[in-house]
């Protein structure tokens, strides 16, 4: 088994638990226990900020009323608008804010309980709904989500009325949310349904029960009968330990390792259930546990998009003349905050790349580090709702980027030293000796004007940057 040195086991701990961080940092902190480091991150996600750009819903529940289509249309573009406000609201809080490991979960959350919608208004509220209970109790969340507006709007919830029942709400909460696929029937999913029933909003983004479009009869769910109400039907998902095992393992895939280990995932599900649902408790038992630190499950799990340019940022101090280049190159690269690419959330792993993504992936840092002249176009993945984001292609990224700060704990080195120290920093996995000799000797026919800028592009231009 290899022998992982103490700064890539904290790096490690802060890709997964966060979006890595400076090497001043990495150096600074690199003889702490990792466990202390743990400690410090619940302590500084324990206290966190609501993201909110909006006090007033969107105009969109008047797009119904408005018979001129240049109004309608004007709707729908301040929407749009507020959308992209969002989005780059939340691209700079991951970036910058100190609660790392809520905001890491909330991202996890965000495609987990997958959701989009034209009401920038309702995805504020629901993204700050998960800020909330992203750490708290998991059965708290969930109840939290199921009575989110912008989630009954997405999933039609609010057509679901006695006589007239819509599964589609009671099949993702059934199939995505909480037990998995092939765990129940479609009477059941029918019942759930009709449990439901009544569950909508207001226009102002407030929860609403319609007791007259409740469906009060008899239902039966899991062998269970009742007249159940949406509540306890959630109580009774959550008395199920497939649901404590099926988020335990959805969480180990995207925090650990997606090679599942069975042994681990009965352990942390049992303890997850006996928790009444803790997350906090769940997540620092994983990021505490000897095994998350094993050479299999470092440098193993594929960046996805947002993961990649958030790093950069944090990890280089970018900052770009006009940030919505941000939005550009997220849909570029396939995955744009607020668009889960549908109701099962965005894909993760091997899913996440093809040719022309990792062809972009490996020369995004030429475009940034050199502010490149480039000509991208959006990845083809029929989602007219983005298109928006991405009308034109534009020639260079401008961004800012302090060298001389991140190159602090590397300068007043040799050439091969000071290699050896930033890949240590950048890869979670060592150089082998002929990628030091090929970097080496490229950089050897560039005059050094900036050798940090220089080996860093270098680096971080190398298929293994993709991982972390």
């Amino acid at each position: 088994m290899a022998v992982i040195n103490n700064q890539r086991k904290i790096q490690h701990l802060l890709l997964r638990a966060g979006f890595g961080d400076t090497p001043t940092y990495i150096v600074k902190n690199s003889s702490r226990k990792p466990n202390d480091i743990v400690n410090e991150l619940f302590k500084k996600s324990k206290n966190y900020t609501e993201l909110r750009l909006f006090e007033e819903a969107d105009e969109m529940f008047q797009v119904g009323g408005v018979k001129n289509k240049e109004e309608k249309a004007g709707i729908f573009k301040r929407s749009q608008e507020r959308l992209k406000q969002l989005n780059l609201g939340w691209m700079e809080k991951l970036v910058s804010d100190d609660a790392q490991l809520r905001e890491k979960m909330v991202l996890f959350w965000h495609s987990h309980f997958s959701c989009k919608g034209i009401n920038a208004y309702f995805m504020q509220n629901q993204l700050n709904t998960i800020r909330k209970h992203a750490l708290g109790k998991f059965s708290d969340l969930l109840l939290a989500m199921c009575k989110d507006p912008a989630m009954l709007l997405y999933l039609s919830n609010h057509k679901n009325i006695k006589g007239k029942v819509d599964v589609g709400f009671a099949r993702e909460l059934l199939n995505v949310f909480t037990l998995g696929r092939g765990t129940h029937s479609e009477k059941d999913t029918k019942d759930v349904a009709r449990a439901f029933t009544g569950w909508g909003f207001d226009p102002n983004g407030n929860f609403l029960y319609n007791e007259a479009s409740h469906d009060a009869d008899a239902k039966i769910f899991l062998g269970i009968r009742g007249n159940f109400t949406g509540e306890e039907i959630i109580n009774i998902i959550l008395q199920q330990k497939q649901t404590a095992k099926f988020i335990t393992t959805k969480i180990y895939r995207y925090f650990v390792n997606e090679n599942i280990d069975g042994n681990h995932i009965y352990t942390l599900s049992e303890n997850f259930f006996k928790s009444g649902y803790d997350l906090s408790a769940l997540m620092k038992e994983i990021f505490t546990s000897s095994w998350f630190y094993e050479d299999k499950n470092i440098g193993v799990l594929i960046k996805s998009p947002i993961e990649l340019l958030v790093n950069m940022k944090r990890t280089f101090g970018i900052t770009f003349e006009d940030n919505k280049h941000m939005l550009f190159l997220q849909k570029v690269l396939g995955q744009v905050l607020l668009y889960p690419t549908n109701a099962a959330g965005w894909s993760s792993g091997k899913e996440l790349i093809d040719s022309s993504s990792l062809m972009l992936r490996l020369r995004l840092p030429e475009y940034i580090f050199n502010a490149a002249e480039i000509k991208l176009f959006p990845k083809e993945d029929g989602d007219i709702e983005t298109d928006y984001l991405s009308e034109k292609d534009f020639e260079v990224l401008r961004p800012l980027i302090n060298w001389a700060e991140f190159g602090k704990p590397f300068m007043g080195q040799g050439q091969e030293k000071m290699l050896e120290g930033m890949a240590n920093f950048l890869l979670q996995h060592p150089l082998n000796k002929k990628q030091v000799e090929l970097i080496v000797k490229e950089t050897d026919k560039i005059e050094k004007s900036n050798p940090i800028l220089i080996i860093a592009l270098k680096i971080t231009s190398l298929p293994e940057y993709q991982l972390c």
